[in-house]
């Protein structure tokens, strides 16, 4: 088959809108799958301990499963919301030192039972919101969750992001 005859592309562009169309047409749905509840990002303010709906969040994308647990903050109101494993959440999984202390965190809360994502977190600190990371003094380099430095494969210490 050659590319360079219009006939050839037209017969491949109607193959692919069927395999599209016939994907569409064997879902239990029969649709696109949307989500029912759209995300959205919200505050929260709470303690991070580990949660007490874990069967909610097993199995989820963003939940580690070799995590013994889940954790989850529980907000001032009264939600108890799963943290996914990553990024912006691993420090509480990872550094039992930030469990159990008044946190403000800002997240992304996708609905149905899924972990929420953390965009920023911050610990209450001698009476003022300060943002917690991990630090190297030698490569001046700061992380969010605890690690070997990503540069000289050094220890790296937990402190407070220092105030302007």
């Amino acid at each position: 088959m050659r590319l360079s005859n219009p006939e050839n592309g037209l017969r491949c562009a109607i193959v692919l809108a069927i395999a599209v169309l016939t994907s569409i047409a064997l879902r239990p749905s029969g649709g696109f799958v949307f989500s029912q509840e759209p995300s959205r990002t919200i505050t929260v303010e709470g303690v991070v301990k580990p949660a007490t709906i874990k069967a909610a969040a097993k199995g989820q994308p963003g939940i580690a499963e070799s995590q013994a647990e889940t954790m989850a903050v529980f907000a001032a109101d009264g939600r108890q919301i799963p943290i996914a494993d990553d990024e912006g959440g691993r420090m509480f999984y990872l550094d039992p030192a930030m469990r159990g202390r008044e946190v403000r965190l800002k997240l992304i809360e996708k609905g149905q039972g899924r972990p929420a994502e953390i965009i920023q977190a911050e610990a209450r600190h001698e009476g003022r919101w300060r943002v917690p990371q991990y630090y190297c003094d030698v490569c001046t380099i700061a992380v969010r969750y605890p690690q070997v430095c990503l540069c000289c494969q050094g220890p790296m210490e937990f402190r407070y992001k220092p105030e302007r």
